[in-house]
């Protein structure tokens, strides 16, 4: 889970199977703080080969951290000195820092997985989870653990998809799911009852993903995770 690439040409990749394309994301340390959009941070790939793919979301490059630290960063110097005085010599450095957040949440929505308000009072999304963070110290190296990082929705598509029902998971809840460095590799299961309103109004389910963690002014805050759904099904509740 944890490496990164200084040099993408002298770095060799092996691949097994047939792919449709590979793409190759590099750090722009010219524009630091220019937004980007989420599609670098979201694939779907079967990674337990359990023949189902997941959806994962991924803010994790390159390691981990303890508090005071940040975990996504990379230092790099030469071996030869470039200046020398009486005191000693010093040597070049060069420190790339990746901190991927964001300030608004990734919401993506299943249109195929509708529900008729007419019929049904309520369904029963069940999903297989993955949780993982580069905090080592967990919920001590943020200076606020109550941020939503991922939740299950029902939207109203007749309301411009506002959200009527759901259930959401905070950092503080996540992070007993994981151990940062040597890291586990378990899924969990979770059954999110969704409430459908009475009403002939067609829903969707969706998912919410945030990673809302950057560096603070005290060296905190740089949380990067990886969160992966697994879809298991659906148990739809007639009205009486």
């Amino acid at each position: 889970l944890y490496g990164g690439f200084e040099n993408i040409p002298d770095t060799l990749i092996k691949l097994s199977g047939v792919a449709r394309e590979v793409k190759i994301y590099m750090l722009d340390t010219s524009l630091p703080g220019k937004q980007s959009s989420y599609e670098p941070y979201i694939f779907i790939a079967d990674t337990d080969g359990n023949g189902y793919p997941e959806l994962h979301f991924i803010t994790l490059s390159i390691g981990w951290s303890h508090v005071g630290e940040a975990g996504d960063t990379i230092q790099r110097g030469t071996s030869e000195p470039v200046s020398c005085d009486q005191w000693g010599c010093s040597f070049s450095s060069a420190r790339f820092v990746e901190i991927d957040w964001s300030d608004q949440p990734l919401i993506m929505r299943f249109d195929k997985l509708s529900v008729d308000g007419t019929q049904y009072a309520m369904i029963e999304v069940s999903i297989r989870f993955y949780f993982h963070d580069n905090l080592a110290d967990d919920i001590d190296q943020v200076e606020n653990s109550d941020y939503k990082l991922f939740g299950v929705y029902l939207l109203d598509a007749n309301e411009s998809y506002k959200i009527v029902s759901g259930q959401e998971w905070s950092y503080q809840q996540l992070a007993p799911l994981e151990d940062t460095y040597p890291p586990n590799l378990n899924f969990v299961t979770f059954n999110v009852p969704l409430l459908v309103p009475n009403t002939n109004h067609t829903y969707v389910v969706a998912v919410r993903f945030w990673d809302p963690y950057k560096i603070s002014d005290y060296g905190m805050d740089d949380g990067d995770f990886i969160m992966s759904v697994e879809f298991i099904g659906i148990t739809y509740y007639t009205r009486g």
